[in-house]
């Protein structure tokens, strides 16, 4: 990310921060939109609807009760998923594999672009509403008061709440605490696997586009940017899968015919294949590529969706304190005794968020 879009996140952050705090001076305006300065974050509360959520949870409490005992095994599920991803996720990135999987923290300005920056918003809501209201319904269900719902910005990071009455979740046993505590995650897994099916259904890969050329390659002045590869020879291609597998029937010197696309129109192009630097015996046309779809700007939308709310329905049943998997854990250990529990569970979370800060460090970490 360059300089300037670092420069015009934090300045749209600042203008948040200077609304808000012009918001919060004036008494009445704050109260009616329920927003105020706490610390460093903007906090906006929706008050009325909590009174909404006190009334379904109470009409509908079997069913959520039912899906807060859901929520606490697939929570689990999700925290032994999580811990043994970061284990082996870990190895392979001390090992330069490239089946190891960048974990890597989602911050606008830094790492993620003013040109995804839409998308991730879409994102945030997406994975945040569900999650705070899935809490905030199974505890409503419970009994247990929901005080306020609501949304924050803390310097440029996005979040939600849903806020409960903790003293009274503290005082319910085990398995309402489980379900309350898991309740969001499942929510978020439930909204992956839509949004993954919406993906499915709406976005198709339409062909491969050309980034970039490299000199000296025979791609290089006859493919352009932009260009939107679909045919190899008499092959129909429609994905990086299909195009590789097609392109790998040939040769180095060999003649290749691709099928382009090109402002509208379709044109044919010959090129003489090379060998790879790596792998002489191996094809090579000296493109840059990626997948092509038929909605871009809906693929994009939904790809940052899955990312998020995948990532929140793992990394949030974490066991590590105060994240909602580390309350988990601490609700699973209730039987021990008070110091115990507090020793295991510091323990559990110090270990895991060392774990995590390892595999953000090594996957950010310039390559040797």
């Amino acid at each position: 990310m360059s300089y300037a879009e670092i420069a015009l996140v934090l300045a749209g952050a600042a203008a948040v921060y200077s609304l808000g705090y012009i918001a919060s001076r004036r008494k009445t305006l704050a109260e009616r939109l329920g927003l105020s300065i706490e610390g460093l974050a903007v906090v906006l509360r929706c008050r009325r609807v909590h009174e909404q959520i006190q009334r379904v949870g109470a009409s509908h409490a079997r069913v959520l009760r039912a899906f807060g005992d859901a929520g606490a095994v697939s929570g689990v599920i999700l925290g032994v998923a999580g811990l043994a991803y970061l284990h082996v996720n870990l190895l392979q990135l001390l090992a330069r594999s490239p089946a190891a999987s960048p974990v890597v923290p989602l911050v606008p300005g830094w790492t993620i672009g003013l040109d995804a920056l839409p998308y991730f918003m879409i994102a945030v809501a997406l994975a945040l509403v569900p999650h705070e209201l899935a809490h905030a319904l199974v505890a409503a269900a419970e009994s247990i008061p929901v005080k306020s719902v609501g949304a924050f910005l803390l310097l440029v990071f996005l979040g939600g709440f849903a806020e409960l009455d903790e003293e009274e979740l503290e005082r319910r046993p085990a398995r309402t605490k489980a379900r309350v505590l898991s309740a969001g995650s499942l929510a978020n897994l439930l909204t992956f696997f839509l949004l993954l099916l919406a993906t499915q259904l709406l976005v198709k890969p339409v062909g491969v586009r050309v980034v970039e050329t490299r000199e000296n390659y025979p791609a290089h002045g006859i493919l352009e940017p932009g260009d939107l590869i679909v045919g190899v020879g008499e092959v129909r291609v429609s994905t990086l899968g299909e195009f590789s597998g097609a392109l790998s029937r040939y040769k180095p010197g060999d003649n290749v015919t691709l099928e382009v696309v090109r402002g509208g129109s379709s044109v044919k192009v010959c090129l003489r294949l090379a060998g790879r630097p790596e792998d002489p015996t191996k094809p090579a046309l000296g493109v840059v590529i990626e997948q092509a779809f038929s909605n871009e700007a809906l693929y994009s939308a939904l790809w940052w969706s899955l990312v998020l709310t995948g990532s929140v329905a793992l990394l949030n049943m974490l066991p590590i304190y105060p994240l909602d998997g580390g309350r988990l854990l601490a609700a699973a250990l209730s039987p021990l005794s008070p110091k115990s529990r507090k020793n295991l569970v510091t323990g559990v979370s110090a270990y895991t968020t060392i774990l995590l800060l390892l595999n953000v460090v090594l996957s950010m970490a310039p390559p040797l």
